[in-house]
């Protein structure tokens, strides 16, 4: 060992017996030897100085205490210490064997960093790994690393954080900072560490460095017992003290930095501003103290009273308004617990009766899991019993005389299925999924799976999916007048009713391009209608009652082919709408951010392509969510193609407006920098401004890095980890409050075709907060976006950090751009400014105008159901008036079920051109009860609001009489009645 050692330790000896020797053996194994061991029994009661004296190691040397000192820290150990570095032992805790090695070596390396922390694991009594995660050790030293500005702010808001016996120090530090404080009996460490960041950089090494012992019966220095709790809110006041030894503005900035607003320049009362920043930002009474004892001090001096008076307006006047705001002795709070204590009752009672309500809803999915369990058990079983009954049936039938002789195959399997009451055009498509997607036992663990998601409803939403892709509709009208093509536009014969077609399962999409288009429909005044695609049979119902489809993101499956081919017989303007280019796979394939969401989710995509296509080429018209989508889809083949952009729908402007009303600065006062990603697959998209970002942490201490939603940030951020935010996807409202919590928004996008189709929403998210945004060049960016007006737009990483510095320096800027940016987007991209410019010279394309009086006839027969007698009559006299200025004749009548299903509409035209819509009856129903139903009712009124009829004429209305005058009364439509023998 050299004369003057490297390190000098100071172990602390106490009733330790039982963990002594474990504690100075660490040290004197450590792989770094160059040291001296202080060892300070204080006055122990038990075997510890046997122990000590046991070792004849001549590093070590003894010190004893003849009467207990409670740890202090005597100050003959600095100057009996001959090492450069300094470091601290407690004899029940463990140091692993290369801590000093590991430290020695960091403080060579970094000269400007005063002391070296290290990581620790907590343990318990025995040595174990402390496994209660509610102790107050548990987490506690988790720390990540902070300038030593950073770590002021930190002890005064959290306290302390760092593990004593973990450090390494620079003996220079405590000559320079002072020792331990005498009287201090739990913080003396906390208050050094204060007085070290005042003037030294500090470092945790993140690796495990020390074993931190805690005791069941909390008696060492920190243990968590009530005259420790009390004696440490004393003690916490006392280190506040070290904060007035700041000296200049600017540091006091750096670690405050709402401490900003108090800038006068060279005249600038520091310690006033201290006082003040620590009644604003105090969360607990000492700091309130600290702050008015301050205040109290400063105008009990005539000169500093006049300077901050003069400066800030503040006298004696308002500090004794202060010092009755703040209940620092709690002279309110305790008469007031009684009803504290009766308001948390009530609060609990409502939180058992909250739990109780979730017992109730998990007993229910217990019971659907149960169930499902044993459908599991039974399936295998299930399906044997049906073969067996399937054989015998064929079994049966095959000989008999109707199969011999028509060899009417689909007729047997018709009365199979009615034999034994199974719907075989429902199962098929069912049992060929099952089988393409690996048979019954994988389907059963996906179903399961599944319904832990979603519950039984996502089961079910999944099954009518495999329907609905492989589902035909039944031919319920082989006739030729049902199936012939409409010969007048169905703009030119209906009101404008617009029917949206939609996939639902996506709910942002859902939000901004379905349920957002149809409230701008209603706002111009015009009906809108939302299906899911899925509900077939309810989609083709409704197309005969309106007068245009959008068909939103569906592919191009049989059943969605069908349904368009229904669209162009009623010849309605059919459009296909998307907000991606999910339909080029070439443009796909190019895309790296899409690579990376996975091999399995890519290939899908890029199979699904081409269905999209199929569906969008055979609707003909498009709609697209930007104008570089809409050139892609005029490329690919769609016709016609028109632009309606994603608004702000009313319910994010009242919650902004609420937001933008109150004070939106998160804790702290940093810049801060958002960046929000909804998917893994932005990855890519980050990498075009992850280097302007890491300058600007680097350069700035007062900038801090959000991250919402999921993202793998680069490696080379690590260093950086304690001035990045990641907080995990939430939801719109959630995500929207803390968006407005920052300074600056950036929108990287990769410079690609599929990125120009994208839509802006991250600029009218950030903008309606008020937030300025910096983004890629993009189409839809650029023509939103006029640079340094509203927004700024960066091609290069250069590009990025200079715009993102200018912002970080100029507040002002900062919140002239966002602004502006607030005013643009209200006026280009609200719901009534999207409405008005982009929905509205559709809705007056596609408006009818009104040249001829409509007359509804109301015929319970008409073609292809003509008898003689009034019903010819009627269609006769419709013939007439149809071609007769200035009538314009429409008929309503009625049709079997295997033409139209029960109670719903089929719009089709006679030989002469009349328009008709034809409602099913069910045939097993009486004729009475066939039109005096609801349903029956609910279908004509679908056709007076596509109709809009001036005039109802009932002919040959049966049942329906009644019903249809009181409705044409309510809507205020004249009616006449032809009167027919018998009724």
């Amino acid at each position: 060992m050299s004369r003057r050692p490297k390190v000098s330790i100071f172990l602390w000896s106490y009733n330790h017996a039982k963990y002594l020797r474990e504690a100075i053996d660490c040290v004197l194994h450590q792989i770094f030897s160059d040291f001296e061991l202080f060892i300070l029994d204080d006055a122990s009661t038990d075997e510890s100085l046997e122990i000590i004296y046991s070792y004849s190691d001549p590093r070590i040397q003894v010190f004893k205490n003849i009467t207990n000192q409670l740890g202090e820290f005597p100050e003959v150990f600095p100057q009996a210490a001959t090492g450069e570095y300094i470091a601290i032992h407690h004899s029940d805790d463990v140091w692993e064997f290369d801590k000093l090695e590991k430290q020695v070596a960091f403080l060579d390396a970094h000269p400007e960093v005063g002391a070296a922390f290290t990581n620790v694991m907590i343990i318990g009594e025995q040595g174990e790994s402390l496994k209660d995660k509610s102790h107050p050790y548990y987490n506690i030293f988790k720390q990540p690393n902070r300038n030593r500005h950073e770590w002021l702010n930190f002890f005064f808001h959290h306290g302390n954080a760092l593990c004593h016996p973990s450090v390494l120090i620079r003996k220079v530090c405590y000559e320079n900072c002072g020792l331990y404080r005498y009287g201090l009996f739990q913080l003396p460490d906390f208050d050094m560490w204060i007085r070290l960041c005042l003037k030294y950089e500090i470092f945790i090494l993140p690796d495990q460095l020390v074993r931190f012992r805690v005791h069941e019966n909390e008696e060492t220095t920190s243990g968590n017992k009530p005259e420790k709790r009390i004696r440490l809110k004393y003690e916490f006041y006392k280190t506040l003290e070290n904060y007035k030894k700041i000296e200049s503005f600017c540091d006091l900035v750096k670690v405050f930095p709402t401490a900003e607003k108090y800038n006068r320049g060279n005249e600038t009362d520091i310690q006033f501003v201290l006082a003040m920043v620590a009644l604003e930002e105090a969360s607990s009474a000492s700091k309130q103290l600290f702050g008015l004892d301050i205040l109290l001090e400063l105008i009990s001096n005539p000169i500093r009273s006049a300077t901050i008076q003069k400066l800030y307006n503040f006298d004696h006047r308002v500090f004794i308004d202060l010092t009755a705001k703040y209940d620092i002795f709690s002279t309110e709070k305790i008469p007031n617990l009684l009803h504290i204590i009766t308001e948390r009752d009530k609060q609990i009672k409502l939180l058992n009766q909250g739990i109780c309500d979730l017992d109730s809803q998990i007993a229910v999915l217990n019971q659907e899991l149960q169930a499902l369990t044993e459908l599991k058990t039974a399936f295998p079983l299930f399906m044997r019993m049906f073969t067996k009954r399937f054989l015998k049936t064929i079994h049966q039938l095959r000989y008999t005389s109707g199969y011999l002789i028509k060899g009417d195959f689909v007729g047997l399997i018709r009365r199979i299925s009615e034999t034994q009451q199974v719907s075989f055009s429902r199962l098929e498509p069912i049992l060929s999924d099952i089988k393409r997607h690996g048979g019954f036992s994988k389907s059963i663990q996906e179903a399961l799976q599944l319904f832990r998601q979603d519950g039984m409803s996502g089961i079910w939403d999944g099954v009518m999916r495999i329907l609905s892709r492989h589902q035909r509709l039944k031919p319920h009208y082989h006739i030729p007048i049902l199936l012939k093509p409409i010969s007048t536009p169905a703009e030119e014969l209906l009101e404008l009713r617009v029917l949206i077609i939609a996939e639902l399962s996506l709910p942002l999409c859902t939000k901004y391009r379905v349920m957002q288009k149809k409230a701008m429909f209603e706002k111009l005044g015009v009906e809108c209608t939302v299906i899911s695609w899925t509900d077939r049979v309810a989609c083709h119902n409704a197309l005969s009652t309106h007068s245009l489809v959008i068909f939103y993101r569906v592919s191009g499956f049989d059943c969605v082919l069908e349904l368009i081919s229904e669209a162009h017989r009623l010849k309605m303007p059919t459009f296909w709408e998307v907000d991606d280019l999910i339909f080029n796979r070439a443009l796909l394939e190019q895309s790296k951010s899409l690579a990376a969401i996975g091999k399995t989710v890519f290939e899908g995509m890029l199979n699904g392509a081409g269905l999209y296509l199929k569906a969008m080429l055979a609707c003909g018209k498009g709609i697209a969510s930007s104008t570089g989508l809409a050139l892609e889809m005029e490329s690919a083949g769609s016709g016609e193609v028109i632009v309606i952009e994603n608004a702000l729908d009313q319910e994010t402007l009242d919650y902004a407006k609420q937001i933008n009303a109150t004070k939106r600065t998160a804790a702290g006062g940093f810049v801060r920098i958002v960046y929000g990603s909804g998917t893994n697959t932005h990855n890519v998209d980050f990498e075009e401004v992850a280097d302007a970002i890491l300058q600007i942490l680097k350069h700035f201490d007062n900038v801090k890095f959000r991250l919402i939603g999921p993202l793998d940030l680069p490696k080379k951020f690590i260093p950086y980890e304690s001035k990045i935010e990641k907080i995990p996807l939430c939801d719109y409202k959630q995500y929207l409050s803390l968006l407005a919590e920052c300074d600056i928004s950036i929108a990287p996008l990769e410079n690609t075709v599929f990125n120009d189709a994208k839509s802006n929403i991250k600029f009218l998210e950030a903008s309606i907060v008020k937030i300025p945004s910096v983004c890629s060049p993009r189409a839809t960016f650029r023509q939103a976006i006029a640079h340094g007006e509203n927004g700024f737009l960066c091609e290069t990483q250069d590009a990025f950090k200079d715009v993102l510095e200018m912002l970080v320096k100029d507040p002002g800027m900062r919140k002239r751009v966002g602004e502006s940016a607030y005013t643009s987007v209200i006026e280009d991209y609200s719901p009534d400014g999207i409405a008005n410019h982009q929905v509205l010279p559709l809705v007056k394309k596609y408006k009818r105008t009104k040249h001829r009086q409509r007359i509804l006839s109301v015929n319970i027969y008409n073609a292809p159901q003509s008898f003689a007698g009034d019903t010819m009559v009627a269609e006769a006299v419709n013939k007439l008036s149809n071609n007769k200025e200035p009538n314009e004749i429409y008929i309503f009548t009625t049709l079997p079920e295997d033409m139209a299903p029960a109670y719903k509409v089929r719009r089709y035209e006679t030989d002469n051109g009349v328009c008709v819509f034809g409602m099913g009856v069910p045939a097993k129903v009486d004729t009475k009860a066939q039109f005096v139903s609801p349903q029956a009712l609910e279908a004509f009124e679908s056709v007076l609001s596509a109709v809009q009829p001036d005039w109802v004429h009932l002919h040959c209305a049966q049942g329906l009489r009644t019903c249809i005058t009181d409705l044409c009364a309510a809507r205020g439509i004249r009616y006449t009645q032809y009167p027919v023998s018998g009724q």
